[in-house]
């Protein structure tokens, strides 16, 4: 009767996710993400014959930014059906398949972190229902492919250490290593964790033959190197070269307030991940701090009593490269090592449950006051999780991609005017630029803000930096502009954005030619 009932209830909790991929199978939030949109074009650039570049940027430079496996496997859907926006179901088909397969893999991760069968498919089954793992099951991002990568890695590398494993499933665990770091960069992480596990066992040949094999990996970054521009300016920097920018923005000489601020917004993603839209107040902040320290405290003592060190050692990589970040992290990168997080904080719930148990059974009836209180409080938290979830699964996420599909047929009609009555070789300025490329065939590129200019709260410099727009635009050689209220949604808050806009629509040298909705294409003079 298990082994029937355990599917049958796997597949129950994928429905909604699943639910949601249908709804939004024509992905309108393409490019809400911009890397979405960017592995999306690059898919299209190795289908298509033309190499790994980006395709809707003038000059086309190679992509030496974002590893290229992702957008191979992407590349496929562009084989099997080449016609834009046609194949985006398919797409999108392609995306919850790596959620379906993604949950696996964390089911054997649950399972070596010691949460039994019964908990590693409850926890599982808890990924499956959070919304952030659903909205990266409806995008075209590389975190669900990554997290499955690094996962079946660690769990190949904690079976490689066993006294019967031999030099063979070491080479096979950096082969998948290798796969990850293919992925995404952070998946370098794979190559300090992988051989320090084998060599804290004093297994020098694993070691070895684990290090060896995920020099497919590491070439990654002789490929880069060797094909990088030569003088890139902040524009190719950005969407060219993570280290190149980090250095151009200055983060080095500013990295005590860069690391007390990402460690807060470190805390405050985690945390969020157990509670959907817990919102910026003190209290939803404060609730989000305390869950990521029980989880991050979890973890540390779920290591000692499992030893899987692999999985931990990995974590801590991951989010230390985050801290050092010129960016703030957010629930999106938490993804790849929530499943370790999560096991750690169910080994403290487990540990709690014990003490609350014991303390129901004494004598003292103020432990039993206490664990009564301590009850409710986590009953409270269980089910605050559960509605929020079901909130953000059948409310807001369905909400968000509605709003996207409204803004989407507004960009389509300026797309269409663009591509009827701009020169061919026209570039523009545009938010959305892939996705700009991907309807009219003209390259753009959007306005670079430095981050360095945002964790310093200079204001004046940001305003020079939108009011010297045209400025920008003349020296990228860009001769049109695709302006609209949701523009730069990821750099500034809704009141900054909107003013922002404001102040576009009032340059003088941005002469609007043509008017759809809330988009607004403009001649730069």
């Amino acid at each position: 009767m298990r082994r029937v009932l355990v599917p049958v209830l796997f597949c129950l909790v994928l429905i909604p996710s699943a639910w949601l991929a249908w709804r939004s199978r024509d992905a309108p939030h393409l490019g809400f993400f911009h890397d979405d949109s960017l592995f999306w074009v690059c898919a299209r650039s190795l289908a298509g014959g033309g190499g790994y570049r980006i395709q809707s940027l003038p000059g086309e430079p190679y992509q030496t930014k974002y590893p290229p496996l992702y957008p191979l496997l992407l590349a496929a859907v562009w084989k099997l059906n080449p016609a834009f926006p046609n194949n985006l179901p398919l797409a999108v088909l392609s995306s919850w398949l790596t959620l379906v397969a993604c949950l696996l893999a964390a089911r054997v991760a649950f399972r070596d972190l010691g949460a039994g069968p019964n908990g590693a498919w409850v926890l599982s089954g808890a990924l499956a229902l959070s919304p952030y793992y659903a909205l990266c099951g409806i995008s075209l991002l590389s975190e669900l492919p990554f997290t499955c990568l690094s996962l079946a890695a660690l769990a190949l590398i904690e079976r490689a250490r066993g006294p019967s494993r031999g030099v063979g499933l070491a080479v096979v665990a950096g082969l998948v290593a290798s796969a990850a770091c293919l992925t995404r960069t952070v998946g370098l992480a794979l190559l300090a964790a992988g051989p320090l596990v084998f060599l804290i066992e004093k297994q020098y040949r694993r070691a070895a033959a684990f290090a060896l094999a995920m020099l497919p990996g590491a070439a990654w970054l002789l490929w880069t190197h060797a094909h990088r521009l030569a003088r890139p300016d902040a524009v190719a920097l950005y969407y060219t070269d993570y280290l190149g920018y980090w250095v151009h923005d200055g983060t080095a000489g500013n990295i005590a307030v860069l690391l007390w601020r990402n460690l807060d917004n470190l805390l405050l993603a985690i945390g969020g991940m157990f509670v959907f839209g817990l919102g910026d107040s003190f209290a939803g902040k404060s609730l989000a701090r305390v869950l990521a320290v029980a989880a991050v405290v979890g973890t540390a003592r779920l290591w000692r009593r499992s030893g899987a060190t692999a999985y931990v050692l990995f974590t801590a990589g991951c989010l230390l490269a985050l801290l050092f970040w010129n960016y703030s992290p957010d629930q999106r990168f938490i993804v790849p090592v929530f499943p370790v997080l999560l096991g750690g904080f169910w080994a403290e719930l487990r540990r709690l449950a014990g003490k609350l148990r014991a303390a129901f059974l004494g004598r003292a009836m103020g432990e039993r006051v206490v664990a009564g209180a301590i009850s409710l409080a986590l009953t409270a938290l269980l089910y605050l999780a559960g509605a929020r979830a079901y909130g953000g699964l059948f409310s807001a996420l369905p909400a968000f991609v509605a709003q996207q599909r409204a803004t989407v047929a507004d960009y389509r009609t300026a797309y269409r005017w663009i591509a009827a009555n701009t020169p061919p070789n026209a570039a523009l300025l545009a938010y959305m630029d892939p996705i700009l490329y991907l309807y009219t065939g003209r390259q753009a590129c959007r306005l670079v803000i430095s981050p360095g200019l945002r964790r310093a709260d200079d204001r004046r410099a940001v305003e020079a930096v939108l009011a010297g727009v045209v400025d920008f635009a003349h020296r990228q050689k860009l001769s049109y502009a695709v302006l609209a209220p949701e523009d730069l949604h990821a750099e500034f808050t809704d009141q900054e954005r909107l003013a922002a806009h404001s102040l576009f629509r009032a340059n003088p040298r941005l002469r609007r030619v043509f008017e759809a909705g809330g988009v607004s294409v403009c001649r730069i003079e």
